[in-house]
C-alpha cells in the first residue's frame, strides 16, 4: 500500500505546480510577443520545461493517492503589459522576473520538510529552473546592451 503524503507536502507541491504554471503562461506570452524568431523558440523551451516540471510534480502526486488542486490554465496576460509592445528587453524583463520567482518558490521549498517522494526531483527541477532563468538573464542583459548602441 502506498503511503499518503502529509498536507503539508501537497500543499506546497501544489504551489509549485501553480509556480511552474505562471511562469509557464509568462513565457508563452513573451515568445508570442517577441519579434526575433530565435528568441522566441528559446522562450518556448523554457515554457515547455515549465510545463514538463508541472506535469512531473502532479503525477507524482497522483502516483501517492493525492490529486492536483485544479490550476487555471488561460493566460493572465492583461493590456498594458510589457509584453504587448514587443520590445525586446521589456520582455526578457517580464521573463526574468517570472523566472526569479520560481527560482525563490523552489528555493523555498527545499527549505521546507519534503517527504522523501519529492526532494530528489524538486532539487533537480530547481538545478534547471536556476539554469533557466541564468539564461534569461544573459538574454536581457545582451537586450540592454543592444538598446543602449
Amino acid at each position: 500500500m502506498i503511503d499518503t503524503l502529509p498536507d503539508v507536502t501537497t500543499g506546497l507541491i501544489n504551489s509549485l505546480i501553480e509556480s511552474c504554471a505562471q511562469c509557464r503562461r509568462s513565457l508563452s506570452d513573451a515568445a508570442q510577443a517577441v519579434a526575433d524568431p530565435c528568441l522566441s523558440r528559446e522562450l518556448a523551451l523554457f515554457c515547455q520545461q515549465q510545463e514538463q516540471f508541472a506535469q512531473e510534480l502532479a503525477a507524482r502526486l497522483t502516483m501517492y493517492g493525492d490529486a492536483p488542486a485544479p490550476h487555471d490554465s488561460a493566460s493572465s496576460r492583461s493590456a498594458g503589459s510589457p509584453l504587448d509592445g514587443g520590445d525586446r528587453l521589456s520582455i526578457l524583463l517580464a521573463c526574468e522576473q517570472s523566472s526569479a520567482s520560481m527560482v525563490a518558490a523552489f528555493r523555498r521549498a527545499l527549505g521546507q520538510d519534503i517527504a522523501p517522494q519529492f526532494s530528489g526531483v524538486i532539487e533537480a527541477q530547481y538545478e534547471a529552473i536556476q539554469e533557466a532563468h541564468e539564461r534569461i538573464k544573459v538574454l536581457r542583459s545582451w537586450a540592454a546592451t543592444d538598446e543602449v548602441h
